[in-house]
This record gives C-alpha cells, sequence and structure tokens, in this order.
C-alpha cells in the first residue's frame, strides 16, 4: 500500500489549481499576502465618502495595528470631522484612543466642535490641549475664536483674545482676521 502512495502524484500542481480556481471564479487574488502601512490607508481614507465606509476602514486600521500611528489616526480623525454633519462622537472616540496626540490631532478636533458643536467643547479641548503639554498654536486659536464667535460669547473671547496675545500670536494673519469675525459676531465692532 505505501508502495502505491508513493508512486502516486498530483494530476495538477497546486499553481495550475490555484490559477484554475481564480479564472473560474473570475477574481484577481494576491498569490502573496498583502500587507498595508499607513500610506495606504491615508490614500484610502481619501476615498471614503461616507461615515460607513470610515467605520469599514477605520476596523481594517485597527486591525493592522496602525490605529496608534499619528499620521493615520489624524487622516482618519480628519475624515470623521469632515463627514459628520452633526456628530463629533466618531471622531473625539478616536481622538480620545489615541495614547499619544500631536498638535495637528487636537487641532483637527478642536476645528470639528467649531464647526459642528457643541461649540463650548472647542474651548474645553483648548484649554485641555494646554493641560496636556501642548501649547495651543497659530492653527488652533482662530478654531477656538470660531467657537466664541458661533455662542456670541465675547466675554470667553476675550479670555481667549488675552491667551494669543501672552503667546505673541495676535500678530498672525489667520489669528487676527479670526479675531475680527469674533468681535464681529458679538457686536464689539469698535474692538476689531
Amino acid at each position: 500500500m505505501n508502495v502505491i502512495a508513493r508512486q502516486t502524484k498530483p494530476l495538477v500542481s497546486r499553481t495550475e489549481a490555484f490559477n484554475f480556481l481564480k479564472s473560474f471564479i473570475g477574481v484577481t487574488t494576491y498569490t502573496k499576502p498583502h500587507y498595508r502601512n499607513s500610506y495606504d490607508y491615508t490614500d484610502l481614507l481619501q476615498q471614503c465618502t461616507n461615515t460607513n465606509s470610515i467605520k469599514k476602514l477605520h476596523a481594517q486600521i485597527i486591525i493592522s495595528g496602525l490605529h496608534q500611528n499619528p499620521f493615520v489616526a489624524s487622516k482618519l480623525v480628519a475624515k470623521y470631522v469632515e463627514l459628520s454633519d452633526s456628530s463629533m462622537e466618531d471622531a473625539r472616540k478616536v481622538f480620545d484612543e489615541l495614547t499619544e496626540s500631536d498638535e495637528f490631532v487636537w487641532n483637527v478636533v478642536i476645528q470639528g466642535y467649531a464647526n459642528v458643536g457643541p461649540f463650548a467643547e472647542a474651548i474645553k479641548m483648548c484649554n485641555a490641549m494646554r493641560v496636556s503639554g501642548l501649547p495651543p498654536n497659530r492653527y488652533t486659536y482662530p478654531f477656538v475664536l470660531k467657537a466664541c464667535g458661533a455662542m456670541r460669547d465675547g466675554k470667553q473671547g476675550k479670555v481667549v483674545h488675552g491667551q494669543i496675545v501672552k503667546a505673541g500670536l495676535e500678530l498672525q494673519v489667520f489669528v487676527g482676521n479670526a479675531l475680527v469675525a469674533l468681535y464681529s459676531k458679538c457686536g464689539e465692532v469698535e474692538v476689531s
């Protein structure tokens, strides 16, 4: 019995069988495993057009272990912010799960709250950013000022204005424009 088993050879090789199966099914597949890197995921994120597609890709990012990559995480948060019409819930969940957050991802979340709301959360996030050891920058303050303007909160706007002066950013173009917009929304045209 062993003699017969040893002499028998397969009718078709594995490669031929695999190629036949591919042609039979009508799909092309990779013969080697394909591992995505951070650039692949950021390119795929640009193709997402709704939150459902982002969530599917987000699951793949988690499985791949790249969910803590600052580059991928900031792009993921930005895409959730971009496609969220009324809620920052998904973007905030991604942000809260990060072990380390850079200025860019903080600014993306603050921008989201300044655009979508709740606007007071943008101010809270700016304060949390400062407490975490990252100073708000010339990109942070326009979003915070926009949130103050949306709430028509001139008092909070003046507090933020003081922080801007203390940081030496009052002459930055984006910051200056945001200050003018804030004071005009709050009815303090003479200050603007």
